[in-house]
């Protein structure tokens, strides 16, 4: 789920959603695009679009540890 505000700008990679699984039953059923113009949008079921992974994230450093 995005904020409208977010949606309305461009967001960048790391803020995208991944799916993992080749095999995973997905939908994106585009619920701004329905609200903001239903006769249009339509549900994308193509997993090959959101098939990726992000960058390992940064290790954690508590200030007991420094």
């Amino acid at each position: 789920m995005t904020p409208l505000t977010k949606w309305l700008s461009w967001t960048s990679e790391e803020d995208g959603i991944y799916v993992n699984e080749k095999d995973a039953t997905f939908a994106n059923l585009r619920m701004i695009a329905q609200t903001i113009y239903p006769w249009e949008a339509s549900i994308d079921r193509d997993v090959a679009s959101y098939q990726g992974s992000l960058p390992e994230p940064l290790p954690v450093t508590l200030p007991q540890d420094q």
